[in-house]
């Protein structure tokens, strides 16, 4: 067997925080490196190729269809709507790239099906925990009794959460929830009369209406209140840090994309206008306003109703 030295470094060792698929390796230096790591691979023979792959075993699964296009094979692009189907997995006219890996033993083929069906459970509770959450904050806007608060200029998506560091150093999610506000003109003016700032008294949630729909139910590691609901929360928090885009390395960036995602989804069907008649805030924040929150609520809403938030929050 030919030996070859390592010259270069697989990708995903020479930068081990990038996951396959995201946007490093199409810009910057990942892109660069991915580019220089073909062009040397291509110069070696296929036994050479063979015994390279060997040294740098085992194999991510999720770069298997990189490697498999090395050596001629086009299988699956693993992102998130293309793993190799339950289908595919069983017909051994399928998957010849993989399947030729696992001959040359770079791979176990049983180990990248049942790698596979378990990520495509993930996908699954995933989908259903956003679509979830969405139709959770559909109904309970859609709930409030208009005509008592005809008023409403302001809504809130208020999260708590919080996490606890394991004994490797990873955070781990001790409970969360998603609660739904609003605030009214009259409320506002009740609070001045008791001596709060005009500004605080409309943007400071402490001086709010104390309502609150509840989105998502609370849950904790040690009492779980909805297993379901957990169980998709923990897989949603898996996809997006492991595989989603490079700046969703932490759960709290998770998290504060996706209520982002569903701020944004309820103005794009203008669920809030045709409830309320008209077009309002929506702000997202943890218990108090910080940077992250005020990003998010930056992206979430058009620049011409956030005049007095913004004023408020980060005067010049």
């Amino acid at each position: 067997m030919s030996i070859v030295p390592t010259v270069l470094l697989p990708p995903w060792k020479e930068f081990p925080t990038l996951p396959q698929g995201c946007l490093g390796w199409r810009m910057g230096g990942g892109e660069s490196y991915l580019h220089r790591w073909y062009l040397w691979i291509e110069t070696l023979t296929q036994e050479q190729r063979i015994s390279y792959f060997q040294a740098h075993c085992p194999l991510p699964f999720e770069w298997l269809d990189t490697v498999a296009y090395v050596f001629g094979y086009e299988d699956y692009d693993d992102s998130l709507s293309c793993l190799p189907s339950a289908e595919e997995l069983t017909n051994p006219e399928s998957l010849a790239g993989i399947r030729w890996l696992a001959a040359q033993k770079l791979c176990d083929f049983d180990e990248v099906a049942a790698w596979s069906n378990q990520r495509r459970e993930l996908y699954e509770q995933v989908d259903a925990f956003e679509e979830g959450l969405y139709t959770c904050l559909v109904t309970a806007i859609q709930s409030w009794d208009i005509q008592n608060y005809s008023d409403i200029y302001a809504l809130a998506l208020l999260y708590s959460t919080s996490f606890l560091e394991d004994s490797e150093g990873q955070l781990v999610t001790l409970d969360t929830g998603l609660t739904l506000h609003f605030n009214t003109r009259s409320q506002v003016k009740s609070q001045i009369a008791k001596g709060i700032s005009a500004a605080e008294a409309r943007w400071n949630i402490a001086h709010w209406i104390p309502n609150a729909a509840t989105a998502l139910p609370p849950c904790t590691q040690e009492n779980t209140l909805d297993a379901a609901a957990w169980d998709q929360y923990q897989a949603y928090l898996t996809i997006r840090v492991d595989k989603g885009r490079r700046d969703l390395d932490t759960p709290e960036k998770a998290l504060l994309f996706l209520y982002t995602r569903l701020a944004n989804r309820l103005r794009e069907e203008r669920i809030v206008s045709r409830t309320l008649g008209r077009r309002i805030p929506l702000l997202i924040h943890n218990l108090t306003y910080d940077t992250p929150g005020i990003i998010a609520t930056k992206e979430a809403n058009p620049r011409s109703l956030l005049t007095g938030f913004l004023a408020f929050w980060q005067p010049s």
